[in-house]
């Protein structure tokens, strides 16, 4: 079981985790990048901040970096769909307690605006 943040960046270096269940603290869900340890608010489309099932492929970053996304106090691992734009839901993540994440969520300070916003949009299916 990884219970603390630096458990997780030993497994997962380059990682990206997209909540969506901070859209009820926040106005936006939050994407915490583990490579450089940023915390950025999710972007908009058409003025709205996105929101479920819609993702930034963060294309931005290598291959290799893994996408999870928490939702609904769950927490999953993204692949990368044969369609075009789109990811699919790999597996649950259950040996992660994703209430290490707090801290760097909640931390109102370290959010930043996107540092990518022309992306397209892709769609997560399960």
């Amino acid at each position: 079981m990884i219970n603390t943040i630096e458990e997780f960046k030993i497994k997962y270096p380059k990682a990206a985790i997209v909540n969506y269940d901070m859209e009820n603290t926040f106005d936006c869900g939050l994407c915490y990048k583990t490579g450089p340890g940023i915390v950025e608010r999710l972007r908009k489309d058409k003025g709205k901040y996105i929101t479920y099932p819609k993702i930034q492929p963060y294309s931005e970053l290598n291959t290799d970096y893994k996408i999870f996304i928490i939702r609904n106090n769950k927490m999953y691992e993204l692949e990368q769909g044969n369609e075009k734009h789109t990811f699919h839901i790999k597996r649950e993540i259950t040996n992660v307690d994703i209430s290490i994440f707090d801290d760097i969520y909640l931390s109102k300070a370290k959010h930043k605006n996107p540092t990518i916003v022309n992306e397209d949009i892709y769609i997560i299916y399960e």
